[in-house]
Protein backbone atom coordinates (compact mmCIF):
# COMPACT_ATOMS: atom_id res chain seq x y z
CA UNK A 1 0.00 0.00 0.00
CA UNK A 2 1.19 3.21 -1.21
CA UNK A 3 0.99 6.07 1.63
CA UNK A 4 0.91 9.18 -1.23
CA UNK A 5 -1.61 11.17 1.04
CA UNK A 6 -0.06 12.44 4.34
CA UNK A 7 -3.91 13.86 6.02
CA UNK A 8 -5.37 10.14 4.99
CA UNK A 9 -2.95 7.88 6.00
CA UNK A 10 -3.23 9.71 9.62
CA UNK A 11 -6.95 9.69 9.76
CA UNK A 12 -6.92 6.04 8.95
CA UNK A 13 -4.14 5.37 11.35
CA UNK A 14 -6.29 7.31 13.99
CA UNK A 15 -9.68 5.40 13.06
CA UNK A 16 -7.85 2.33 13.99
CA UNK A 17 -6.24 3.87 17.32
CA UNK A 18 -9.80 4.25 18.28
CA UNK A 19 -11.44 1.31 16.81
CA UNK A 20 -8.53 -0.67 18.67
CA UNK A 21 -9.65 1.65 22.35
CA UNK A 22 -13.40 0.47 21.17
CA UNK A 23 -12.56 -3.03 20.79
CA UNK A 24 -10.47 -3.17 24.31
CA UNK A 25 -13.35 -1.40 26.19
CA UNK A 26 -15.82 -3.79 24.61
CA UNK A 27 -13.92 -6.88 25.03
CA UNK A 28 -13.42 -5.97 28.70
CA UNK A 29 -17.17 -4.88 29.26
CA UNK A 30 -17.96 -8.30 27.96
CA UNK A 31 -15.47 -9.97 30.12
CA UNK A 32 -16.99 -8.53 33.15
CA UNK A 33 -20.85 -8.79 32.71
CA UNK A 34 -19.57 -12.71 32.01
CA UNK A 35 -18.17 -12.86 34.94
CA UNK A 36 -21.20 -10.67 37.16
CA UNK A 37 -23.22 -13.41 35.12
CA UNK A 38 -21.21 -16.36 36.32
CA UNK A 39 -21.25 -15.07 39.64
CA UNK A 40 -24.74 -14.29 39.57
CA UNK A 41 -25.98 -17.62 38.28
CA UNK A 42 -23.62 -19.62 40.96
CA UNK A 43 -25.22 -17.62 44.02
CA UNK A 44 -28.79 -18.48 42.29
CA UNK A 45 -28.06 -22.26 41.96
CA UNK A 46 -26.27 -22.30 45.13
CA UNK A 47 -27.71 -20.44 47.42
CA UNK A 48 -26.35 -22.66 50.43
CA UNK A 49 -22.55 -21.82 49.85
Amino acid sequence: MLNISNPGSRHSSMEAGLFNQIALFSASGLAMSMAFVFVGGVRILYPWF
